[in-house]
């Protein structure tokens, strides 16, 4: 797989995307594939990197974090029922994923963080192989990365409207043969074949010592075999080992099969033709004894013909299929790939009896076959042998099984061939070209393969995207196809793209750096969906555009490069932009040509001519755009009322509406959707009239007040009623924003918990530092909510504050704030910021002070006692014997290797066991925490005489916050000279960890609690992270700095959650776990 070159890569020289181009291209990927529609804000996109969620891509200037961030693409895409654009998935397991769905790793660098997306490109023997950007990978198995944590997620809709429950299978794009191709093979209808994947250890069948099958002189060796591998050497054994009857050494007679970079190769000879592009082949191999002849055939058509020693090649080893020297063969030598219908045969077979059955079965009886194993049973330790010989074959190095064995695949074969061409002649020369294998060409056919209908999926696009695409994706008619056009597209797509990039840079560097600046950026790129629509059916524009953006590249590097004052713009450039603005016009909405004139009539572009470019510069920051038109409000009925609810204002009034004028005429601009944000009766909290909120779609909703006038205290408070909106796990909405022109000063952001509610205060300081409070818990009735905010008296006295009163008393605040630059200017209500929630909300009676607490307002609606979170947040002591109490989609067993067993228990019938047989994590996962600032757990733990070589280690537990992708407090298993250690660690504002000390802990069972606490204020450092050890205080990791807003956790991992070295192996045991939020747990 490619690029769309319509998208460009977004790597680390890209401002907004410093973390490679891997999300970007299997954004890419799915939105070619089903044309998803996009799932765009209005009335623009936020910059891609502010952390929102969302999935879109305009252009160059206008993408979302999700198409650049791993993180969020997980949170949209699985987020989709509050979307009602966009691709749609969830995390599922490996076993349901499909052609197309996604993969996402975690490297085990212990920050936690989600680092890298692949897409899923083909399935062998049941493996999902992938291809990622960044580096340019695949196809290769997903175990390609090394990686300490991994999730998978299927795509169910990408097309952005399919909701029906099923769909067509998918299909996977299997080519019809060239008409050059003299064969096209059927694979075996059996429905079982052998996985061979070599981890930590080859996998091997072990046949018996048979006479039958020491033949060495005359002989055809015959299976269908499915792979990618590509590893090779430079002598025939440094190869991946199909079948070895060979001595070690260079001890002859023997004879052996290997794949060595993609051929099929012996110790006699080579094949020429590659047979690892992961589809299924026919492999024979004859050898005549009598003239030392060796043919390779591959798909029934010759491949090789080469010459050898006519010497007996028997011996009496046994045979071994998928190593070298069995299980104790070295594992670079070990095969990967699947494997089916192995047949052996003493007797030399011609190339049309190889065609004649190598597509159907055999009964066993056939003359001259020494050995069949046509791996159908489908389970157990035998592969039985169907000839007399009775060689049936062992899985693995034990009877009963163990890390050796291969593993059954029931398989679905991935194409359908269409009907084989007549046969040619045998050929007679032996030159042949360097791989005949059956090639697809351009006009491929597509045919379905039976894929598992776990969840519904899409038919995908037909054929790659070539130029052609390109030509019309940028408005170039086909009937210019002509090769001096057609390269002349290439060059115009590459240089658009470049200057797209300046434009991109020219947005996040210069214009977003002032109030004015963005306030151009919102008006005029706002447009960009409309103007790049005009340029998609106009091929003559397009081509003005691009001639446009060339001729400014030079100015616009040199703005961003800081040598703006050295590039002067000329009247031609000036004139190149009117000109495109006049089409623009011309094709325009009547939006869009407001905002033409309006820039004209207040800044003629022409006076910028002979200036250099940072002079010009004040030209777009100055710019306000056309002027605003009031929204007609189309309530019924209007009421005659025109007053707020507070006939007499009190000291110190700013603002006040109880939306008794039935709209907003009190506001100074508002944005309501189309209606969604509306004044009716339903919404009254108090009086006739208030706010209702439908949250249907992406769009943000405000009404905001500029009457604040550089407040240096400010409180509003007004009335609002959640109305059960549902919102995402993942995300919120944001009620309320106090801003400055130095940014937000306050803001109140809303989650769901349950059946209740939490609020929580933001603001930001004179560092642009990020702060929140605690969460209060608020009931699903109507609430009297106030914001208090006040800046700091000067620089360094760090006494400003936030506080938050519900039901007018103080619930949660954020103080000792160094904030003495901002100062309120405006005040937006009910602004939907995350778009992760949908529903209805109800505000009303609204009202803002210069002054402190307000207090309820005497005629406001009863308010409701906020709810108390209890203590105790979650328990489990796995006598369910199962780990369903855990987040099932988050937990991680790694195929049975977390489970619940009655060996695992301390006192009661079951507990959690851990089982290290590799690298990969085992986590069960709690999700019950709820975005808290303090977390307390208590376990019981057993090291279980863990193998671990001297001085590593490993993490148990994590207090895990999914959002930042981030572990806060970490519990780390060491191993020193023979002692099990503990040592606990902290996340601190620097994104660093503060390590505790090392507790020796003895090889037996031990209750182990954890007390985690954010500091409560800036430069309070009063943040802790306690560990008790067998109901004793072992040790505090004091004064950590840990007050800003990220350190929540909402998720925890217990068991072996990172950093396991490879050395390690056996069992750790956990049972009976509980949390609290506040109260010691004990023994």
């Amino acid at each position: 797989m490619t690029t769309i070159p319509v998208y460009p890569y977004y790597d680390s020289g890209d401002q907004a995307t410093p973390w490679g181009d891997c999300t970007n291209f299997v954004s890419q990927a799915i939105y070619e594939r089903g044309k998803a529609s996009m799932a765009i804000p209005s009335p623009l996109p936020p910059p891609s990197n502010d952390g929102q969620l969302g999935w879109y891509f305009l252009n160059g200037l206008q993408r979302a974090s999700a198409w650049n961030d791993v993180g969020k693409f997980y949170e949209f895409v699985t987020q989709y029922q509050y979307w009602t654009e966009g691709p749609e998935g969830c995390e599922v397991g490996i076993d349901q994923l499909h052609l197309g769905d996604i993969i996402q790793y975690e490297w085990g660098d212990n920050d936690g963080v989600w680092d890298h997306s692949v897409i899923v490109v083909d399935f062998i023997n049941g493996t999902p192989y992938i291809a990622s950007h960044s580096d340019d990978v695949g196809p290769e198995p997903y175990t390609f990365f090394s990686y300490q944590d991994i999730r998978f997620i299927h795509i169910e809709r990408s097309d952005g409207y399919d909701t029906s429950p099923t769909a067509t299978p998918l299909p996977e794009p299997t080519a019809t043969p060239t008409a050059t191709s003299t064969l096209t093979p059927t694979p075996p209808t059996d429905n079982y074949a052998l996985r061979f994947q070599p981890t930590s250890n080859p996998k091997v069948i072990l046949m018996p010592l048979a006479p039958n099958l020491n033949f060495g002189l005359d002989m055809t060796i015959e299976f269908w075999i499915r792979t990618t591998s590509v590893f090779g050497g430079t002598n025939w054994y440094n190869s991946q080992w199909i079948l070895d009857k060979d001595v070690p050494g260079f001890t002859t007679p023997d004879w052996g099969v290997a794949l060595r970079s993609g051929k099929i190769t012996t110790n006699l000879s080579s094949g020429v033709a590659t047979v690892n592009n992961g589809t299924w082949h026919h492999i024979a191999i004859t050898r005549n004894a009598a003239t030392g002849q060796q043919i390779f055939y591959v798909d029934g058509v010759q491949d090789a013909v080469n010459s050898g020693g006519t010497n007996s090649q028997s011996n009496s080893l046994a045979l071994i299929v998928g190593s070298e020297n069995g299980a104790g063969g070295p594992l670079t030598h070990a095969f990967a790939g699947d494997l089916d219908e192995l047949r052996l045969w003493n007797i030399v077979r011609s190339q049309s009896e190889i065609q004649a059955n190598m597509s159907g079965a055999l009964s066993g009886s056939e003359p001259g076959l020494m050995g069949y194993w046509n791996f159908n049973e489908g389970s157990g330790q035998i592969a039985h042998d169907k000839t007399s010989t009775q060689a049936h074959g062992q899985l693995g190095n034990s009877v009963n099984g163990d890390n050796y064995d291969p593993e059954w695949i029931l398989v679905s074969y991935p194409f359908n061939l269409s009907t084989p061409t007549p046969l040619p002649a045998t050929p007679t020369s032996t030159s042949l070209p360097p791989n005949v294998t059956p090639q697809p060409t351009s006009t491929a056919t597509l045919q379905p393969t039976t894929i598992p209908t776990a969840a519904a999926t899409l038919a995908p696009c037909s054929n790659p995207c070539t130029l052609e695409c390109i030509r019309s994706w940028f408005g170039f008619s086909s009937s210019n196809n002509n090769a001096a056009n057609f390269h002349t597209v290439a060059y115009n797509v590459q240089q658009a793209l470049f200057d797209i990039q300046l434009f991109h840079r020219v947005e996040d560097e210069i214009l977003s750096q002032t109030p004015q600046g963005q306030n151009y950026i919102d008006l005029y790129y706002g447009h960009g969906l409309e103007i790049s629509e005009i340029l998609r059916n106009d091929a003559s524009l397009i081509d003005e555009a691009i001639a446009t953006l060339q001729l400014w590249e030079p100015n616009l590097q040199a703005l961003v490069d800081g040598q703006g004052g050295d590039k002067i713009i000329s009247s031609g450039q000036v004139q190149a932009v009117q000109t495109f603005l006049d089409h623009l016009y011309a094709a325009g909405s009547i939006e869009l040509r407001q905002t033409i004139d309006a820039e004209r009539a207040a800044n003629p572009l022409e006076q910028t001519i002979g200036l250099n470019m940072v002079q010009a510069s004040s030209y777009f920051i100055d710019f306000q755009g056309p002027p605003t038109i009031t929204p007609t409000n189309t309530l019924t009925p209007t009421p005659t009322s025109t007053s707020t609810p507070t006939p007499t204002p009190p000291p110190g009034l700013i603002f006040a509406d109880g939306f008794e004028s039935g709209g907003f005429s009190a506001w100074n601009w508002t944005d309501t959707d189309g209606g969604d944000f509306s004044v009716t009766a339903q919404a009254a909290g108090s009086g006739s009239y208030g706010i209702q909120v439908v949250v249907d779609d992406n769009h943000q909703m405000a009404i905001s007040d500029d009457s604040p006038n550089n407040e240096a205290l400010y409180t509003a408070r007004f009335y609002f009623n959640p109305n059960s909106v549902q919102i995402s796990s993942t995300g919120g909405v944001n009620l309320f924003n106090a801003s400055a022109s130095t940014g937000w000063a306050a803001c109140l952001y809303m989650d769901q918990e349950g059946d209740h509610y939490s609020l929580t205060l933001c603001g930001e300081d004179d560092a642009v530092a990020w702060f929140e409070s605690d969460a209060v818990l608020i009931a699903d009735e109507w609430q009297s909510v106030e914001i208090e905010w006040k800046a700091a008296t000067t620089a360094g006295t760090n006494d400003g504050y936030i506080r938050i009163y519900v039901g007018d008393q103080l619930a949660a605040s954020i103080e000792n704030l160094d904030n003495d630059t901002y100062r309120i200017t405006d005040a937006q209500l009910a602004f939907a910021d995350s778009f992760t929630a949908s529903g209805t909300m109800y505000f009303d009676a609204f009202e803002s002070r210069a002054g402190g607490h307000i207090g309820l307002d005497p005629n406001g609606p009863p308010v409701s006692p906020a709810p108390s979170r209890p203590d105790l947040m979650f328990s489990d002591t796995f006598e369910t014997g199962n780990p369903s109490e855990w987040n099932p989609t988050r937990t991680k067993v790694d195929g049975g290797d977390l489970s619940v067993t009655a060996s695992a228990a301390y006192q009661s019938g079951y507990g959690l066991n851990a089982l290290i047989d590799d690298t990969v994590i085992l986590k069960a996962v709690d999700s019950s925490p709820a975005y808290e600032p303090r977390y307390r757990a208590r376990f019981y733990f057993n090291p279980n005489s863990l193998i671990m070589s001297n001085n590593t280690s490993h993490f148990i537990f994590d207090g895990f916050n999914t959002y930042m992708g981030i572990a806060h407090f970490r519990l780390e298993l060491f191993y020193e000279s023979g002692v099990y250690k503990l040592r606990p660690r902290v996340l601190r504002d620097d994104w660093l960890y503060t390590n505790g000390s090392k507790y020796a802990i003895s090889n037996a069972w031990h209750v182990i609690e954890i007390d985690w606490n954010t500091s409560t204020a800036p430069g309070a450092n009063n943040g802790y992270l306690s560990l008790w050890i067998d109901g004793t205080l072992a040790g505090t990791i004091a004064n950590v700095d840990n007050d800003l807003a990220f350190h929540r956790v909402d998720e925890v991992h217990l068991g072996a959650t990172g950093g396991v070295d490879a050395a390690t192996s056996g069992s750790m045991l956990f049972d009976d776990f509980i949390s609290h939020r506040e109260t010691y747990i004990g023994q």
